[in-house]
């Protein structure tokens, strides 16, 4: 997104001084949607305010809070609030954090609200179980990126994860667990843009380990196309808890300025096709 710079140098003395800066910025959807004969229409709206700066000493801290609304609540509601320090040592995030083990997970076909193909491919990673962590420690060295996240409320609820980057490329490994709830789940990830096609895929294979002992496997593939200002998108996805594989096709147009005319199509679980079009916007 673009930044609306609202303020800078709001700490300031003299050289090489404490500095800090904030920023806002913005996104919205607007669209009308469908479920089999039901048609609805879609609206939301973000704003996030982005702080940054940087101690005498060379450590870098800041925040980002997002604020969203949409049509359906009249009421403000908080998106996602992170605080955060980084240096040479990493950098260590506090808040509304993402898992460590959700570390390359797919987009989604639609573009306004989403039509939720990817959830299928990500029913067991990430916070989709109900683990959701509110702290992450990240490491880069080169291409390689390691992190680490928790809940540190409960004892128990973690996640590790990996990422390599080659060029246009990269692969990626996830762990996550509920020691509480006897559960883990363990995820790959790989991916890479050749010219004008993009690809995405993932799978994850959940474990219970409590009386008895289960396994499921979830398996998701994203593939994009751009020619010019149009991308065309599609997806497919399945897991062990259906019979049936979820689809889904898409495009949006790049009309500059920060706005989109996006839409798709999709079919989750074998059921009622569904389908969303609009527009998205950046500020």
């Amino acid at each position: 997104m673009k930044k609306i710079l609202l303020a800078t140098t709001m700490l300031a003395g003299f050289a090489g001084a404490a500095s800090a800066e904030m920023a806002l910025s913005g996104s919205a959807v607007m669209g009308v949607g469908g479920n089999g004969n039901d048609t609805y229409s879609l609206m939301e709206t973000y704003v996030t305010f982005t702080g940054t700066g940087t101690t005498d000493g060379g450590l870098e801290f800041g925040l980002s809070s997002t604020i969203g609304t949409y049509e359906t609540n009249d009421d403000f509601y908080n998106d996602g609030t992170t605080v955060y320090i980084s240096g040479a040592f990493g950098k260590l995030s506090m808040g509304s954090v993402g898992e460590a083990d959700d570390v390359a997970g797919l987009p989604d076909i639609g573009g306004i609200g989403g039509l939720g193909v990817d959830n299928i491919a990500e029913v067991d990673n990430g916070d989709s179980l109900g683990w959701a962590h509110n702290v992450n420690y990240t490491y880069t060295a080169g291409a390689f990126t390691a992190s680490a996240s928790a809940n540190i409320d409960t004892d128990g609820v973690y996640a590790v994860g990996g990422k390599y980057t080659f060029g246009d490329y990269y692969v990626g490994l996830g762990f996550g667990a509920d020691d509480n709830d006897y559960e883990h789940t363990t995820s790959l990830y790989a991916g890479g843009t050749m010219g004008a096609v993009s690809v995405k895929a993932m799978y994850s294979s959940y474990n219970y380990y409590g009386m008895g002992d289960y396994t499921s496997n979830a398996y998701g593939l994203y593939g994009a196309y751009t020619t010019g200002a149009l991308t065309i998108s599609a997806e497919v996805a399945a897991n062990d808890y259906t019979s049936d594989a979820s689809f889904g096709l898409g495009a949006a147009y790049d009309l500059g300025g920060g706005a989109t005319v996006t839409g798709g199509i999709a079919s989750i679980n074998g059921g009622d096709l569904k389908w969303e079009a609009g527009v998205s916007m950046s500020f």
